[in-house]
């Protein structure tokens, strides 16, 4: 059977799919599919500069048959669309750097195209537009455009504030599923600054108010001093069916919208400012009151400063994903095990996503986890080497014996590289680089056997890998003359000659850097990615080695299954 022979519903679901090159290759395969999908050509615009957006609008609006009617996602890239051209900055009139405003950067006479393209797109269902406030204050035509987009489903803005959020209150899309909202920031560079605009906690609740169909919000940058709870005699609404919600960049307040929520089942939490998870900030960090959230699906803290902010509130959580540091949690003393801790004995997940830093000392901790988190049943480590030291030597070895409390059914292990590439490392560096990365990966080859043996309980395993640090070792060889202690002299001169010159192995933005991804190891570009089902056999057990899709359907099924089919994975995915 061809795809043409198929019924006119079938292939209208399929086209609908479609949008951009996808469709325009399929319209010209043959009249009847050029019918029925050269409408989704047009039907997906995302546009990321000036020259874009012009180019577009030509596109959507000259020939022989306007095709504005056909789009519905409609994205304008953050502000670089209003920003100036290169061009157009250099021709302005010279004018010192510092008496410039952030008016100057702009060409406001864009909002003419923008304006165009709504209006006469009516049947737009997703919208992104930059810098709201400032954009309805030099055009105001641009909020009836808004309005009379009855069918919108989700909407992105950014620049918002309380005048902002009066003016979404007017909007007609009574079935909007989706709001971002991203609140203007005066203190943060390179951000449009909106000067003696508020932002107040009682009129973001009356706009979530407008829209009774919402499921999906993500607030970004909304740092209210205060909360609904201290407007005295306000009576807030509740939000029952809003099941995500993403606070980014927010202060402590925000966290209060989840007890207005009773539905949500997806939180994922960041405070505004990116504070290093030591004794002194872990101990110092507001710890929010109020009723204790109901039982989640997915509950992401960006460290453990926003876990302590949470630690009063949580219930049990299916996911628990700390996804920003190299948790310090196997060295002496400090703060950040004793928070974990409690932190899994308030959420007890099934499924648990962490970033560890790599010590020399003995991994006893997981002794620990195992009791205040009974129901850890998948659990995804990315382990990174901090110190180049050769004390770490082995570490990986002594993993297996380690995980073996955790009655865990799948385990995946992310092996990042040991730099990020973009620092200078004296020789002597690079040797010990390369002989950590070459003692990790031969230790790689045969964990998953050893995890399977150590673990009774493992149905599957995934190993990937970032590969080695070519960009500082490709040059340099080991010198495998060994000293009297076993190491080669060319590492002894490097450790005794050099120590103040090690340093750490991720750089900053590494360390501090959030990605959006759900999981640890697609966060970089893998060398590998290998998975596992582990069969009986005999006393023993042996690994059937995986496709990478049916690995995908594994995780899947994890995350989307609840604690009794999570510890049957075996018997439910044979």
């Amino acid at each position: 059977m061809d795809l043409i022979s198929l019924n006119e519903d079938v292939l209208h679901g399929i086209v609908s799919m479609l949008s951009g090159e996808d469709a325009l290759s399929l319209s010209l395969t043959s009249r009847r599919m050029h019918d029925l999908a050269i409408h989704r050509v047009a039907a997906v615009i995302v546009c990321k500069d000036g020259r874009e957006l012009r180019l577009l609008h030509r596109y959507l609006f000259f020939g022989s048959r306007p095709r504005g009617q056909d789009l519905e996602r409609f994205s304008l890239y953050k502000d670089d669309g209003l920003r100036l051209d290169s061009e157009a900055w250099f021709a302005r009139p010279e004018a010192p750097l510092e008496t410039l405003d952030e008016e100057s950067f702009y060409d406001w006479s864009r909002l003419n195209i923008i304006l165009d393209i709504l209006v006469n797109a009516p049947n737009l269902r997703h919208v992104k537009l930059p810098l709201l406030h400032p954009a309805l204050e030099h055009d105001p035509r641009l909020r009836d455009a808004l309005r009379a987009l009855s069918r919108l489903v989700s909407l992105n803005f950014d620049t918002v504030g309380d005048t902002t959020l009066m003016f979404i209150q007017s909007l007609h899309c009574l079935g909007l599923r989706q709001m971002v909202l991203e609140f203007h920031c005066g203190d943060i560079a390179g951000r449009y600054r909106i000067r003696g605009e508020p932002v107040t906690f009682t009129i973001l609740v009356e706009t979530l108010a407008r829209f009774p169909s919402l499921q999906t919000l993500r607030l970004e940058l909304f740092r209210p001093r205060t909360s609904f709870f201290d407007e005295h005699g306000y009576t807030p609404h509740l939000f029952p069916t809003l099941r995500s919600l993403d606070l980014w960049g927010v202060s402590p307040q925000a966290l209060d919208l989840v007890q207005l929520c009773p539905g949500v089942s997806s939180i994922d939490f960041r405070l505004h400012e990116v504070t290093l998870p030591n004794d002194s900030t872990l101990s110092s960090t507001e710890h929010r009151a109020g009723a204790r959230w109901p039982t989640l699906r997915s509950l992401t803290f960006a460290s453990l400063v926003e876990a302590v902010c949470a630690q009063n509130l949580v219930n049990e959580v299916h996911r628990l994903h700390i996804r920003r540091e190299e948790l310090d949690v196997a060295g002496p003393g400090g703060r950040s095990l004793p928070v974990l801790l409690e932190i899994l004995r308030g959420t007890s997940p099934v499924g648990l996503y962490l970033s560890l830093a790599v010590r020399p000392e003995p991994m006893a901790f997981w002794d620990e986890v195992a009791a205040v988190a009974p129901r850890l049943r998948f659990l995804e480590l990315k382990m990174t080497v901090m110190s180049l030291s050769l004390d770490h030597l082995g570490w990986l070895d002594r993993l297996p014996g380690a995980l073996r409390p955790l009655p865990l059914v799948s385990l995946r292990i992310f092996l990042p590289r040991l730099s990020d590439g973009n620092r200078p490392y004296a020789s002597g560096q690079k040797v010990i680089v390369k002989r950590l990365e070459r003692d990790r990966d031969e230790s790689a080859e045969t964990l998953p056997q050893r995890l399977a043996s150590a673990i009774p309980t493992l149905r599957f395993v995934a190993i990937s890998a970032e590969g080695p640090s070519t960009t500082f070792c490709d040059t340099f060889e080991l010198d495998d003359e060994e000293g009297p202690d076993g190491v080669s002299e060319s590492v002894q001169e490097v450790q005794e000659e050099e120590p103040e010159r090690r340093l750490n192995a991720l750089s900053l933005y590494d360390k501090w850097g959030i990605r959006e991804g759900d999981t640890l190891p697609f966060d970089r570009k893998l060398a590998y990615l290998r998975w596992w089902r582990v069969r009986p056999n005999g006393n023993d057990r042996r690994l059937e080695e995986m496709s990478q899709l049916e690995g995908e359907r594994v995780q899947s099924f994890l995350n989307g299954s609840d604690f009794a089919a999570v510890s049957r994975i075996g018997e439910s995915l044979s």
